[in-house]
């Protein structure tokens, strides 16, 4: 996590620019602690946390054009997070991915 130099609290350094959809909270009103919260409970922080945007980097392209820009999964990232309809996609694709492994994790366990 990152602190900027106005307190808002990051769950990366934000290397294309501080993104406001990612923001975790401001350290004069908001714990480390709950700002790990806010990171966990976020769908897409704690996916990309877990399984990070590379997958999305080279498929993009394909389902958005305006990520064509995108130079790094960090500037991904933050075009990602800030377009509502990317978000969106973006979003059942998470959806998608967590019922997947819940199946999978399921099926385990009652094999």
């Amino acid at each position: 996590m990152v602190v900027n130099f106005d307190g808002n609290i990051f769950p990366c350094c934000s290397v294309s620019g501080f993104t406001k959809s990612i923001i975790l909270g401001n350290i004069r009103e908001t714990s480390l602690a709950e700002a790990m919260q806010v990171a966990t409970r976020d769908k897409y922080l704690f996916y990309i946390q877990k399984r990070g945007l590379s997958e999305f980097f080279n498929s993009a392209p394909l389902l958005e054009p305006m990520t064509n820009r995108a130079h790094s999964v960090c500037d991904l990232c933050k075009i990602v997070s800030e377009s509502d309809y990317f978000g969106r996609k973006v979003n059942r694709f998470i959806d998608d991915e967590f019922a997947r492994f819940a199946k999978i994790t399921l099926d385990k366990i009652f094999a």
